[in-house]
């Protein structure tokens, strides 16, 4: 699934996801998740690319990595939406990864 941050709002989640779902620094869901070594934070791959080099955000650690977190993304791609035919009629619900 190829989940661009600006299609996000276009999801009809069956529940709100956690807090923990959304990027601390973009505030979008986190579709491609990376995982900073220095504190635990997730971030979103474009905030990632806009933060390297810089201090951590979330820790202010001068020197950290960071990786994709492939479980996290697993866990963003299983939360439940409703189908984006719903108004149509549409009473699909399953997983994000399914869309």
């Amino acid at each position: 699934v190829n989940m661009a941050s600006n299609q996000v709002a276009e999801y009809d989640f069956v529940e709100q996801p956690p807090e923990e779902f959304y990027c601390p620094i973009k505030f979008a869901l986190l579709c491609e998740p990376y995982l900073t070594e220095c504190c635990g934070s997730h971030v979103s791959s474009e905030a990632y690319l806009e933060i390297q080099g810089q201090p951590c955000p979330m820790c202010r650690e001068e020197k950290y990595s960071a990786m994709k977190d492939k479980y996290f993304r697993r866990k963003v791609l299983s939360l439940k939406v409703r189908c984006p035919h719903k108004a149509e009629g549409c009473e699909w619900e399953g997983e994000l990864g399914s869309l």
